[in-house]
């Protein structure tokens, strides 16, 4: 066979495969069981139209004070209320109770956050003023009272009777004179519990009230 005969073989064969590769995917597409697609790479072509493959989102991750304030508005207002409850102060928590109460709550609560006023000065006979120590004891006859019943000791309690303080009043006579001298906040305390300057100013008002007898006439 002659070269040139053989080159227009190979020639004709090349130009029927490359008919083949072009005409057989066409024919397929044409002629599928209901599927016209063809994968191109990563590509899907459907009936002309082309598909990318999906993306994986990327979701930034949630910050703590996000997930805090997510927390938050979720809760009910009872439950929020709860929450803010536990950072409050005491003053707050005070101020809070004071708000929520009923008037008679309230007066009550006044009552016992006021101290009581003082007792006024108690004069005895001739006008002058009993002393009353100021919590030092002064002098006078109730000096002399503290000398004699306790050696100016307070705390003191007489283990036989029961008496008690500088002044060794008995506990009954001590809830007496309290409640007569406007005092009923020492109604009840032992007079040996009490301090110094309630326990002047007992004894000041009962030496007003009742003069030397309480405790044996003169010192």
């Amino acid at each position: 066979m002659s070269p040139t005969k053989t080159t227009k073989i190979a020639l004709g064969a090349s130009a029927a495969a490359l008919s083949a590769a072009v005409a057989i995917p066409a024919f397929a597409l044409a002629h599928s069981d209901g599927d016209a697609s063809v994968t191109q790479g990563s590509a899907r072509v459907v009936a002309g139209e082309t598909s990318l493959p999906a993306t994986t989102s990327t979701t930034t991750p949630e910050t703590e004070a996000e997930r805090v304030a997510r927390t938050f508005a979720g809760l009910s207002p009872a439950e929020a209320f709860a929450f803010r409850a536990m950072f409050w102060t005491s003053e707050e928590r005070l101020a809070f109770r004071y708000f929520v109460a009923t008037p008679e709550e309230r007066e009550a609560f006044k009552k016992f956050v006021t101290p009581p006023p003082p007792p006024p000065p108690v004069r005895v006979s001739g006008g002058r003023v009993a002393t009353s120590g100021g919590g030092g004891g002064g002098g006078g006859f109730l000096a002399c009272v503290r000398n004699r019943e306790s050696r100016g000791q307070y705390g003191v309690v007489n283990g036989s009777s029961g008496a008690g303080g500088a002044y060794q009043f008995m506990p009954g006579t001590w809830n007496n004179v309290a409640r007569h001298a406007g005092r009923p906040d020492l109604v009840g305390v032992h007079p040996s519990q009490a301090s110094r300057a309630d326990q002047d100013a007992m004894a000041s008002a009962l030496y007003g009230w009742q003069g030397a007898a309480p405790w044996g006439g003169g010192c």
